[in-house]
């Protein structure tokens, strides 16, 4: 019997770009959907603590209709991976270093575009680049989050 999943980790570098869109992107369809208690988050593998919210990643989001006041970067560390049922990642070397520095829990972390339709590939990172690349890379994420919630329904 599969486990149900109550919580999802988002993970990507540095925890301002990608990671964060799948994070209150998902919050929001969550939100608009039929499913409740969901605990969704985000984490980078080298997250750029004291950055805040980049301007690109909040307009994106805005453009969107996707609420975000703030987000302060975080740091991935154990218990983020104990209290996840599922840790999605949005690049291949980030699910290789969670299972090889968290082995135990390399059974529910996965590519997101693997998880949802068996894509191994990584999600663009538009880190530094213009608000076009920002808008290209929200919509990438946005087309797995959408089979996402329909797989978590299943």
């Amino acid at each position: 019997m599969k486990k149900k999943i109550n919580s999802i980790l988002f993970v990507c570098t540095g925890n301002t770009c990608r990671s964060v869109i799948a994070e209150y992107t998902f919050k929001e369809i969550i939100r608009n959907s039929d499913l409740s208690d969901f605990n969704i988050s985000s984490a980078g593998i080298a997250a750029l603590i004291g950055v805040g919210l980049l301007e690109n990643t909040k307009k994106v989001l805005e453009r969107n209709n996707i609420p975000i006041k703030s987000h302060s970067p975080t740091q991935i560390e154990e218990n983020l991976i104990d209290k996840s049922d599922l840790i999605l990642t949005m690049a291949r070397f980030h699910k290789e270093r969670l299972c090889f520095d968290y082995p135990n829990s390399s059974n529910r972390i996965y590519l997101l575009g693997e998880y949802v339709e068996n894509k191994i590939a990584d999600i663009m990172d538009p880190y530094g680049c213009s608000i076009e690349i920002y808008e290209e890379c929200f919509w990438e994420i946005r087309k797995y989050l959408d089979k996402l919630l329909m797989k978590i329904k299943a």
